[in-house]
């Protein structure tokens, strides 16, 4: 499988796609013109997987920094596998490529899936308390 960088000039030829696939996601704080505009801005990268079937998922990385030291950190915001892919998996040297291009210091991503403690580490847990919530 291979990942190919989407240039934002071209983003219109695989939105449909692209589209189709964050309809398949749970949106945190997006909606799918937030990841088009991200996109086309530049401020988002994103990656169409290709197989031998053709269209196999994307991969859509953002650089971030951290909070204090400004350090510079990838961000994988939004990943996803159409059929048997596992864009993950098979961008690791990309995503490995693209942190040392940009002088990251560490790679990040969020997912509620406790699974992937299974392949990476988990650092840190969010953990939301309902505004309706009643007193304890």
């Amino acid at each position: 499988m291979d990942l190919l960088l989407t240039h934002p000039d071209s983003l219109r030829s695989v939105w449909t796609d692209v589209r189709a696939g964050l309809e398949q996601m749970p949106a945190e704080d997006w909606i799918a013109e937030d990841v088009y505009h991200a996109i086309k801005t530049g401020d988002a990268a994103l990656h169409i997987a290709v197989g031998d079937a053709g269209f196999a998922g994307f991969l859509i990385m953002l650089k971030r920094q951290t909070e204090f030291t400004k350090q510079p950190t990838l961000h994988i915001w939004l990943a996803y596998n159409h059929g048997g892919a596992d864009v993950i998996a098979a961008g690791e040297s990309l995503i490995k490529q693209t942190a040392a291009n940009i002088g990251a210091t560490k790679i990040t991503f969020g997912s509620p899936r406790l699974g992937w403690a299974k392949r990476y580490p988990l650092v840190t847990a969010t953990y939301e308390i309902p505004k309706n919530m009643e007193a304890i």
